[in-house]
């Protein structure tokens, strides 16, 4: 026979015969108890990965300047028209998903393709209205659980007026930040 087998095959005997003491009971049961604990730890990291990855990358940015306290997304559902230059159907309606005083992500099955820049009209509750012209700077394709289909969009000519009306909205709510 194998002496390493047999080796092992004693320990395995030893370990069943003999009482734990104390302490490997309790270094067993800590042991086990951390595994357990991480492994609901990164259930939980990955369920809310995109939030957590956002989160950390905004604290990041923060830290070196980079990004302003306005850029931070809300959610935030609000029907939203597309004005589109020489199409056949020149509005098109959707709604948005978040929002922030810079951009916002739109739900649409047929997103345009990066850098496309549109008029539109944004509506937000007590009759307020939001007029510019943004440009898509990411698209996702396809929805799952955690987003729909549709794509990102950023400001780029927005009057200080509605900029302001986007900021002083957003500050009055009490809003899920992502």
């Amino acid at each position: 026979m194998n002496p390493g087998y047999e080796a092992f095959a004693d320990s395995v005997h030893k370990a069943f015969k003999d009482p734990l003491n104390p302490y490997e009971t309790a270094l067993f049961i800590f042991t086990f108890g951390a595994i357990f604990a991480f492994g609901f730890f990164l259930s939980w990291l990955y369920s809310c990965r995109r939030r957590a990855r956002r989160a950390f990358t905004y604290f990041l940015h923060r830290l070196r300047g980079v990004v302003s306290a306005d850029s931070r997304r809300y959610d935030f559902e609000a029907p939203l028209a597309i004005i589109l230059p020489l199409a056949s159907h020149p509005t098109a309606r959707s709604f948005t998903v978040n929002l922030s005083a810079g951009g916002m992500y739109i739900k649409t099955k047929e997103p345009f393709a990066v850098s496309t820049s549109f008029d539109f009209h944004l509506e937000l509750p007590g009759d307020e209205r939001v007029d510019g012209i943004a440009l898509v700077r990411w698209v996702k394709p396809f929805s799952n659980q955690e987003y729909p289909a549709g794509m990102g969009v950023e400001f780029v000519h927005i009057s200080s007026q509605d900029q302001n009306r986007i900021r002083a909205y957003l500050k009055r709510r009490k809003w899920k930040k992502l």
